[in-house]
């Protein structure tokens, strides 16, 4: 996490999640958990980066595609916000 913030990478990570984005995929949501769930990056930020806005938008397309592939880690995503 360190080495993501200090590359100031963390910004273009978030630019992957995203629905259609062609880099979006398993491991893009994975990275965005690990995010979320190291707590290096607070709310504020987070909330700069979009990210309920972006959540939202990926879990509409997941459930509406009935591709339930990142449902689980949305959900864990989801659940470390609130905590």
């Amino acid at each position: 996490m360190t080495i993501l913030k200090k590359l100031k990478l963390v910004g273009t990570l978030f630019d992957f999640f995203t629905v259609g984005h062609p880099r979006f995929n398993a491991y893009t949501v994975k990275i965005i958990k690990q995010i979320v769930s190291s707590r290096e990056v607070d709310l504020d930020e987070l909330d700069k980066l979009q990210l309920i806005e972006k959540i939202n938008a990926i879990m509409v397309n997941v459930m509406s595609d009935h591709e339930e592939w990142c449902s689980d880690l949305l959900l864990e995503i989801m659940n470390e916000i609130l905590h």
